[in-house]
C-alpha cells in the first residue's frame, strides 16, 4: 500500500541528508532545521522536510540533563543591547588547544544574540551540550572544546529563532 503521493515523497529529505545537516548545524534539533530550510536562511540547505527518524547517540550523550527552571513567561525587554547577561564558565578540566580554561558568555536579552569569548546559565548549558555532542560524534580530543563552543555559538546565533520576532538572534542584532 502506498500511503503518500510521489509529490510528497519528493518533498522529504533522505535520512542521510537529514543527519548530514543535523551534524553540520551543531546537532541542531530538526524543528529548527526545518524552519531554516523553509525560510531559506542557510546557503545550500534545500527546502525539504527534514525528519529525525532514529535517535542521535551523540546528542543523547552530550545533552543528557534535566530542566532546572521554567523559561521567562513574558518578554520584558523591548530594546537591543539594553540588558546584557554575562556568565563566566570554567574551570574546564581540560585546557583548550590555546591554553584556555574559562570562557565568558555575553547574551543580549532582546535578541538573545550570544557573544562568545569563550548565555547565561541556560545558554551555557546549551553551548556546552552542543560542543560536547560535536566532540563525541567526531571522536575529537577534549582540548578542542574551545573551538567546539565557538562553533556552537556561531551556529546558534544564526539558527535559533526568537518566536516573538520570527528572526534569528543575528538578524535581530544586525
Amino acid at each position: 500500500m502506498m500511503a503518500s503521493s510521489a509529490i510528497c515523497l519528493l518533498s522529504k529529505a533522505s535520512k542521510t541528508k537529514s543527519w548530514l545537516w543535523h551534524r553540520r548545524l551543531s546537532h541542531l534539533n530538526f524543528g529548527s532545521i526545518n524552519h531554516l530550510a523553509r525560510q531559506g536562511l542557510v546557503r545550500g540547505l534545500s527546502k525539504l522536510k527534514f525528519e529525525k527518524g532514529d535517535l542521535c547517540s551523540a546528542c543523547a550523550m552530550g545533552k543528557s540533563t534535566k530542566k532546572t527552571h521554567k523559561p521567562k513567561s513574558k518578554d520584558t525587554n523591548q530594546e537591543k543591547l539594553y540588558l546584557l547577561h554575562m556568565d563566566l564558565y570554567g574551570l574546564m578540566r581540560v585546557e583548550s588547544v590555546n591554553g584556555k580554561k574559562y570562557f565568558l558568555v555575553i547574551m543580549d536579552d532582546y535578541s538573545r544574540f550570544t557573544w562568545q569569548n569563550g548565555v547565561v546559565e541556560r545558554r551555557n548549558r546549551t553551548l556546552i551540550e552542543a560542543a560536547r555532542t560535536m566532540l563525541i560524534y567526531a571522536q575529537a580530543p577534549l582540548f578542542l572544546w574551545e573551538k567546539a563552543v565557538a562553533t556552537a555559538c556561531f551556529t546558534q546565533n544564526r539558527s535559533i529563532i526568537r518566536l516573538r520576532h520570527g528572526k534569528t538572534p543575528c538578524e535581530l542584532l544586525h
